[in-house]
C-alpha cells in the first residue's frame, strides 16, 4: 500500500515543527545565538522530506526499523556549529505483527527522525532527536524523544584511525516499546586505510524504565566503503545483534543485518542510502534508509 500524498504532506508539516522545537532546545541548551531562522529553513526542508516521501512512494510496502540505523564515525560539528540529519527508512517485507499488546503496527509503517545536533568543543557534540512514524492508513504519530552525547578523541592531524563513544538516553511511546525508558553507551573505533574507510561500533543497550525490563544487550555494527571520489563512498553496513550480555548469541537467534550503502555529497548535503535484508528474518526482512545530514 502506497504512502498518500495527504500523510506525505503532514510529514513535512511535521518534520517543520519538530525542526523549530530542536533549534529551540539547542538554542536553550548552548545559550549561544543561532545564526539561522527556523522559518529560511523551511524550503530546504521540504524539499528533502518531499523528494524522500516520493521515492518511498514508488516502492510497495514487520516490528518497524529502529529510528536510526547508522554505523558512527569520526564526524563532529565545529563548536557553535549547528546541523540537521534527516533519518528515514521503511521495511519492504517481514513480520506483520507487533510483539505485545498494544504495540504499533509493523508493516508498512515508515520513520522518520529528525536529529538536531550542536558542536560543544573541538571533541564533544550534543544531539537531540524526535522519533516519528506514519502507519499504514496514514496516521502521523510522535513515538519519543533521545538525547546524546558524542566523544571523539583528540589525535595527532597525521593520525589515520580514532575512537570515542557516545551515549544516548531517552523515552518513547508505549507503541514503539513496551518500556519507555531506555540508554545506550556505543564505542566507536575506525580510520581508513588507503581507499577503505572503516568504523566499528560496539552498543550497550538497557532499560531504564518500564514494566517489563529487559537484560543488558550487545550490537555489534560494522561499516567498509571504498572511496570511488571525493564525494562519493560505496560499501557495506552490518549490525549485528548478540543478544543479552548474560547469554550472548547464537547469532541465528538475533537480527542479523547485512545493507548495501552508497554515501555522496550531493549540493553541499551528506547523504547515505542503504538497501539491507535480515539474515535471520527474525524480524524485518527488507529494510530501505536514507540519512541526509545539512550543517549550518
Amino acid at each position: 500500500m502506497q504512502i498518500s500524498l495527504a500523510a506525505g504532506a503532514f510529514k513535512v508539516l511535521d518534520v517543520i515543527d519538530a525542526l523549530k522545537a530542536g533549534m529551540s532546545w539547542l538554542q536553550r541548551m548552548a545559550a549561544i545565538p543561532l545564526h539561522c531562522d527556523p522559518v529560511k529553513l523551511s524550503p530546504l526542508v521540504v524539499q528533502t522530506a518531499l523528494g524522500l516521501i516520493l521515492s518511498m512512494t514508488l516502492v510497495l510496502a514487520a516490528r518497524a526499523a529502529p529510528e536510526e540505523i547508522q554505523v558512527y564515525q569520526d564526524d563532529l560539528s565545529n563548536p557553535g556549529q549547528f546541523g540537521v540529519d534527516v533519518h528515514q527508512n521503511y521495511v519492504l517485507s517481514g513480520k506483520s505483527g507487533g510483539d505485545y499488546a498494544g504495540a504499533e503496527p509493523s508493516l508498512h509503517t515508515y520513520r522518520l527522525t529528525p536529529e538536531f545536533y550542536l558542536g560543544i568543543t573541538k571533541n564533544l557534540e550534543a544531539g537531540f532527536y524526535i522519533l516519528s512514524s506514519v502507519t499504514p492508513d496514514g496516521t502521523v504519530a510522535i513515538d519519543g524523544e533521545k538525547a546524546r552525547l558524542k566523544f571523539i578523541a583528540p589525535r595527532p592531524s597525521d593520525q589515520k584511525w580514532y575512537w570515542g563513544a557516545n551515549l544516548e538516553v531517552g523515552e518513547v511511546r508505549r507503541r514503539f516499546d513496551q518500556n519507555p525508558g531506555h540508554a545506550e553507551m556505543k564505542g566507536i573505533f575506525g580510520g581508513e586505510a588507503g581507499p577503505f574507510v572503516y568504523a566499528v561500533n560496539g552498543n550497550i543497550d538497557w532499560t531504564l524504565s518500564g514494566p517489563k525490563p529487559v537484560p543488558v544487550s550487545f550490537e555489534l555494527d560494522t561499516k567498509l566503503n571504498y572511496k570511488l571520489s571525493e564525494k562519493l563512498q560505496a560499501g557495506v553496513e552490518t549490525y549485528n545483534g548478540a543478544g543479552p550480555f548474560k547469554a550472548l548469541g547464537p547469532l541465528k537467534k538475533n537480527d542479523q543485518f547485512v545493507y548495501a550503502v552508497v554515501d555522496f555529497n550531493l549540493a553541499g548535503h551528506d547523504v547515505n542510502l542503504g538497501l539491507g535484508r535480515n539474515l535471520t528474518n527474525i524480524s524485518d526482512g527488507w529494510v530501505a534508509k536514507v540519512i541526509i545530514g545539512s550543517h549550518f
